[in-house]
């Protein structure tokens, strides 16, 4: 199965960067994939946006993705990947 987790940025501070940071490091299996897409940075929020906003189709169709897991917290974090979807 290949998975493509959306979220802030791993190098990024903060509890969900830190997730996925250590999926990135500690995750294997050998039947998934897991493939990321950083929907936010620190530094370039808006443009991290506009990148993932553009780049997630093609990345589905690419790399075949099964199941897009989507990482968020409320208020404008929430809306903003909502536009992805």
């Amino acid at each position: 199965m290949n998975i493509l987790m959306v979220g802030p940025d791993p190098r990024a501070k903060g509890g969900m960067a830190t997730v996925l940071s250590n999926f990135q490091k500690y995750y294997s299996h050998p039947e998934h994939r897991l493939f990321f897409l950083s929907s936010w940075s620190g530094e370039q929020k808006w443009r991290t946006e506009w990148r993932a906003f553009q780049m997630i189709r093609h990345i589905i169709r690419e790399e075949q993705i099964d199941v897009v897991h989507f990482h968020v917290a409320q208020k404008g974090s929430f809306f903003s990947k909502g536009a992805l979807s």
